[in-house]
């Protein structure tokens, strides 16, 4: 590997470059071998190998088609070619069998008429989907439903207007707020008197004559809703009548629509031609 003192020494280096060179050339040779045995087998080696087993199995399948297509081959030679001649006796009856076919077809078609016929015949019979008696009958039953929901709504609206008399007349017997703003109703003749409701018998004077005098309680007067009511009633009584306002004059806002007007009837008008 190394140089010996009897090696020759190059003119253009000592020994320790010869040293070197040689070195480096068996370190590209360990090199290269090393990088070949871990990297394995090159892409023109691998495809070169496949190729090869590809060809071996196809050549294999190739000998086993060529053996079962010569056995095919062999086996088909192996038969007779032409049908042995039949004796007469043992041949069929054309003309019978054409007979018995023609007498099938007949059988059918005597067949499919009859049921066309039967289905004509059932088409012509059969039951409408309504009758005229059966559709009056259903009018009838949906006049006699309007009639049973039109008396069930005038039922319904009559227990409603009792009710309501029934409130008024419960509202109108007890005190007025102003009167007595304490006031609660008892539960017992108040569900008593929703349940049967009395005759009404409101005296509308009298439920005046009570308002007034209610209104009329000093309390009531010195308090801010009387004053704010009296201020309305004031404002109310001393304010101008509907007749005695002066509304501004709408000065010629019907000039536009005439103008238009008159456009639109010169456009209408035909021309004179002469």
């Amino acid at each position: 590997m190394g140089l010996t003192s009897e090696d020759p020494v190059s003119p253009n280096g000592g020994r320790h470059t010869q040293f070197k060179e040689a070195l480096k050339h068996e370190l590209r040779a360990r090199l290269s071998k090393t990088v070949r045995s871990n990297a394995g087998l090159s892409f023109d080696e691998r495809i070169e190998i496949a190729a090869k087993a590809k060809h071996d199995e196809t050549s294999k399948q190739e000998l086993v088609q060529r053996k079962a297509l010569q056995a095919a081959v062999e086996k088909g030679r192996s038969r007779p070619t032409s049908a042995p001649v039949r004796p007469s006796k043992l041949s069929p009856n054309q003309q019978a069998m054409l007979q018995e076919r023609m007498k099938k077809m007949k059988e059918q078609e005597d067949e499919y008429k009859k049921q066309v016929q039967e289905m004509r015949q059932k088409m012509n019979t059969r039951e409408p989907l309504f009758r005229l008696s059966d559709v009056q009958a259903g009018f009838e039953m949906l006049r006699q439903q309007q009639e049973e929901r039109r008396r069930e709504l005038q039922q319904e609206e009559h227990e409603r207007w009792e009710h309501l008399r029934a409130v008024e007349v419960s509202a109108f017997q007890r005190p007025l707020l102003v009167e007595d703003f304490n006031y609660r109703p008892q539960r017992d003749n108040f569900a008593s008197t929703l349940r049967e409701p009395p005759e009404p018998t409101i005296d509308s004077e009298d439920f005046d004559e009570r308002l007034r005098a209610a209104v009329a309680e000093r309390w009531f007067q010195e308090s801010a809703w009387g004053k704010k009511l009296k201020e309305m009633k004031e404002k109310v009584d001393n304010r101008k009548k509907l007749h005695q306002i002066q509304y501004p004059q709408k000065c010629d806002s019907h000039k536009l629509p005439k103008t238009r007007l008159m456009h639109s009837l010169i456009a209408r008008v035909p021309k004179i031609r002469i």
